[in-house]
């Protein structure tokens, strides 16, 4: 007696966790995740900026900043680094900048909140870097 193949949504569901499971091995280090996070950050500013200039909403680019920083900032422990209070309050600031960008459809405070984004992903693409390497 001779079994039947398996069907093809079977075998794509073997697949899946087939790759998940060897997928799952590959963990993000804590500083490329913050990596992560900035470069998001940035498409999401950058993205919401191009709607508001169109004259289209950025709610949802703007949310999903919103959320990245509220991400960030509740993951910072400012007794690790004297930095932190002050990396706190930029947190603070970009958050309520990013609400009142969306509340008012104003590309101009999207646009500043890049420009103090945007040295920071820097800085922590760079720290991530040289801890790659060492």
């Amino acid at each position: 007696m001779t079994l039947p193949a398996p069907s093809p949504t079977s075998q794509r569901l073997a697949g899946a966790a087939s790759r998940y499971q060897r997928d799952g091995t590959q963990v993000v280090s804590p500083d490329r995740l913050v990596v992560l996070l900035y470069e998001r950050l940035l498409k999401d500013l950058d993205s919401a900026v191009d709607l508001l200039d169109a004259g289209r909403s950025a709610h949802t680019p703007l949310v999903h900043a919103q959320d990245i920083v509220d991400g960030l900032d509740m993951s910072l422990d400012t007794s690790q680094w004297s930095g932190g209070p002050g990396l706190r309050s930029i947190y603070e600031y970009l958050h309520s900048e990013l609400v009142a960008a969306n509340l008012e459809c104003d590309p101009a405070r999207v646009k500043e909140c890049r420009t103090v984004v945007a040295p920071l992903a820097e800085a922590w693409s760079l720290a991530a870097a040289s801890g790659e390497d060492q």
